[in-house]
């Protein structure tokens, strides 16, 4: 086998894969595609698929039926199952020879192969089939590529038609930037299935899609018009209810758990019954606050609720200073070059505590700006 291209080259010419057991018909195929194509040979299937798994820029693979270890017939089966796209969709060119009848060719076309070339070769014959499915496979790349820009900057989760994880971050970034200007108040609603996961492993794919759509239009038609619904991942959901109260917030989580348990959901003529767990959060925010930060208070609030037993909703409840281990300040200072805001916010009001009989020393008589902060801070106890 000539030694394949290292994952890292970016060959000049397309890389094409030759498999044949006989050295005689390797050679007449090189000398054929050389001066065009950049070529790997092997001798039977079997080494052919070891280099497929280790490159990654064969784009079209010349492979012979009759081969020892491993026949020609095998290694198509093995590329079309591969759960590798590019690799599962490999432009197959079979080798075929007199001994190589019409039901034969009619097998390799129904697992897979693209083309024939036929022994002799004819030389513009083989150029032409290797350099006509290079060039589609390339458009099929362009595709699919843009297909994936498309579906990461689009606003809607086609699954559930609901908001995107991009969309839902980006609205949620420009209300916190409100917030902290003091312009509203919101409440962050988290949902999660809470069998999604096994339904999803039992009954497959296409039977999660038709539930994940169905919960989409039950959060559609339950929020109002203003709110934010986004889809997370699979079975799990988001929130962002303006200028509402965690009281108002509860009752409408109240009514989407209750309306996704009574909902009839189905599988394979399966009646399912679905719980969810909804935990509701008003996140606390300071100016140092990100997305991430009211994102993870919003998630430990439904983790609580998921905690308790699904089927539930949970009220996020601000821990309680004189109940909790005082934080420190040289502890504080540590979580603020960390980052580690959320955890901040929980122990603002002992940090601001201890903070004021330092600011009070220093400011004495002679700082009256300070003297306001210092009033400002008191206020926020």
């Amino acid at each position: 086998m000539q030694a394949p291209a290292k994952k890292s080259k970016t060959p000049s010419k397309p890389h094409v894969l030759i498999v044949d057991d006989s050295r005689v018909m390797r050679v007449a195929l090189r000398k054929l595609l050389a001066p065009e194509f950049e070529l790997s040979e092997c001798e039977n299937g079997a080494r052919a698929w070891e280099l497929l798994s280790e490159v990654n820029d064969v784009q079209v693979v010349f492979t012979d039926l009759s081969m020892p270890e491993m026949d020609g017939t095998e290694l198509i089966s093995r590329i079309r199952g591969s759960q590798d796209p590019l690799l599962k969709n490999l432009p197959i060119i079979v080798i075929t020879g007199k001994g190589d009848n019409e039901a034969t060719k009619q097998e390799v076309v129904a697992l897979g192969a693209n083309d024939f070339v036929n022994k002799p070769f004819n030389a513009l014959h083989v150029k032409a089939r290797a350099q006509s499915y290079i060039s589609h496979q390339r458009v099929a790349e362009r595709l699919n590529h843009t297909e994936e820009r498309l579906a990461s900057e689009t606003t809607v989760d086609p699954a559930t038609g609901l908001g995107s994880i991009k969309y839902f971050e980006r609205v949620a970034t420009e209300l916190l930037a409100q917030i902290k200007r003091n312009t509203g108040n919101w409440t962050w609603l988290g949902i999660e299935i809470d069998n999604y996961k096994s339904i999803y492993i039992t009954h497959g794919k296409p039977a999660s899609c038709v539930i994940a759509r169905k919960i989409g239009d039950l959060i559609n038609t339950t929020v109002r018009e203003g709110d934010h619904a986004a889809t997370l991942g699979p079975g799990r959901f988001m929130l962002i209810l303006r200028s509402t109260n965690t009281n108002a917030a509860q009752v409408l989580a109240e009514r989407l758990r209750s309306a996704i348990k009574n909902a009839v959901f189905s599988a394979h003529d399966q009646r399912l019954l679905l719980t969810a767990s909804i935990g509701v959060c008003q996140p606390s925010v300071i100016r140092s606050s990100r997305y991430k930060d009211v994102l993870d208070q919003a998630l430990h609030t439904l983790q609580q609720a998921k905690n308790a037993g699904g089927n539930t909703v949970c009220l996020h409840q601000p821990e309680k200073e004189a109940q909790a281990e005082p934080l420190s300040i040289l502890a504080a200072i540590q979580l603020a070059d960390a980052g580690e805001t959320t955890q901040l916010i929980r122990h603002r009001s002992g940090i601001i505590k201890q903070l004021l009989p330092l600011l009070q020393a220093v400011a004495g008589d002679a700082r009256k700006e300070l003297k306001t902060f210092i009033d400002a801070v008191q206020e926020k106890l």
